[in-house]
């Protein structure tokens, strides 16, 4: 582990802190816009078929996640040469701009194709933002787990922030929908989860304000940082980039498929746009559960085994998760989401490990950077190209395709071993 340099065990517990308030409220205000889907659509896109209002507003979804690397590549590098603590708070800043301004955002009824033109842009400002947060956030959590203890187990609690955060959200718009009409959800209900991240952003950057940079940043700054984080990365590490890069895209495929996939299947089937969210909700508190779970079940067992579980899981549960969203049933749908959080799960725990332990610290955000985010930008698609492929070809089979991918990705770097790569003293 990366030797101790004058972080107290206090400069720690901020660092932990910081990093798992800002992981979740950043979580929050990007993933809000899944939870909320049902009511963009409507709200912000021209008034048509409900298939393509939806495909619209998935497609604007995909947009941030595809401008995920630019942000991941600029500010990892920053990361890398500047620090984690000070990258952190350039992200969190950006996205609780970017999430305010969407809430105020009018209508497409009020300012036409301007509202989309604004949604977009303020969308893709939330993606360069989140693109930074996970390859800084989690070294900065990873950096303080001491030598001899066990990563997953404390990296498990990081990566349950995303999904507390996101059934916040859920239950914020769960019960605001609850209390107004869908007519008044569409015209006004849908901002109020949005224009939360102002207080919610002043908090996360209050705590990361405080917050020492972490240990790793400081050798590393005291060593002289990487010119160029990344070309050193791709040079010293690209096979564990590849192990990294086909990992998440499995993880984010099965997250997409939950998220955006069954929901969008289900609401095509007569699911109602109230149910959406409880069924998002659900998939949370599944995520949450299976996550910490096996973080402390499997915290003993090599990461690439724990992967290939995954992929067994995923390719035996699809189908039948599949089957289930297209009922249309709320307890059916929720069953779908609960069975495909198990392979969320088994996967969750070796993406945070590898972010934090797999390559050295003088390149450790940018190499995890743009492995992670070329794998959510690809998974990103999944709603997307589904719609499409069943609106213009008539095909009903994309989200079995994309399974299959993610599948397939994890068995061609089966052979891989992540533990040859290990070097955290850079």
């Amino acid at each position: 582990m990366t030797a101790l340099v004058g972080v107290s065990e206090q400069g720690h517990r901020r660092i932990r802190r910081a990093a798992f308030a800002g992981h979740l409220v950043e979580w929050y205000e990007f993933s809000i816009y899944g939870v909320l889907s049902a009511y963009l659509a409507s709200a912000i896109f021209p008034d048509q078929d409900p298939a393509a209002a939806l495909a619209l507003t998935w497609a604007t979804f995909s947009i941030a996640f595809l401008v995920r690397p630019v942000g991941g590549v600029v500010l990892a590098r920053f990361s890398d040469r500047r620090g984690r603590r000070s990258a952190l708070l350039v992200t969190i800043v950006i996205m609780s701009a970017a999430t305010v301004g969407i809430g105020l955002v009018p209508n497409f009824a009020a300012i036409g194709v301007l509202a989309p033109v604004l949604f977009v842009a303020l969308r893709m400002a939330q993606g360069f933002a989140v693109g930074g947060e996970m390859p800084s956030a989690v070294p900065y959590f990873g950096e303080t787990v001491r030598g001899g203890a066990r990563p997953a187990r404390s990296l498990s609690v990081l990566a349950t922030g995303p999904w507390v955060a996101a059934l916040a959200g859920a239950l914020l718009a769960g019960v605001i929908a609850r209390f107004v009409s869908p007519e008044q959800m569409v015209a006004w209900g849908w901002r109020i989860p949005f224009l939360l991240a102002l207080p919610l952003g002043i908090v996360a950057i209050a705590l990361r304000v405080v917050a020492p940079e972490s240990d790793a940043s400081q050798a590393v700054r005291q060593r002289g940082p990487s010119a160029r984080p990344l070309r050193e990365a791709l040079r010293i590490a690209p096979r564990a980039m590849v192990w990294l890069a086909a990992v998440s895209l499995a993880f984010n495929v099965t997250i997409a498929m939950c998220l955006g996939g069954l929901t969008s299947e289900a609401l095509l089937a007569g699911l109602p746009n109230e149910g959406s969210i409880w069924v998002s909700a659900a998939a949370y508190v599944a995520f949450i559960a299976f996550i910490l779970a096996a973080g402390r079940a499997l915290a003993d067992v090599p990461p690439a085994r724990v992967v290939r579980w995954g992929a067994v899981a995923l390719a035996v549960l699809a189908l039948p998760a599949i089957a289930l969203a297209r009922t249309g049933v709320l307890a059916a749908v929720i069953g779908g989401v609960v069975l495909l959080a198990i392979p969320v799960a088994l996967f969750a725990n070796p993406v945070y490990v590898a972010m934090s332990r797999a390559f050295p610290a003088r390149v450790r955000a940018s190499a995890g950077g743009l492995a992670f985010n070329l794998a959510t930008a690809v998974s990103s698609l999944v709603a997307t190209t589904t719609l499409a492929a069943r609106n213009v070809l008539g095909f009903e089979y994309g989200l079995v395709v994309w399974a299959a991918i993610g599948v397939v990705g994890v068995v061609a770097v089966r052979r891989i071993d992540i533990q040859e790569t290990r070097d955290v003293d850079g």
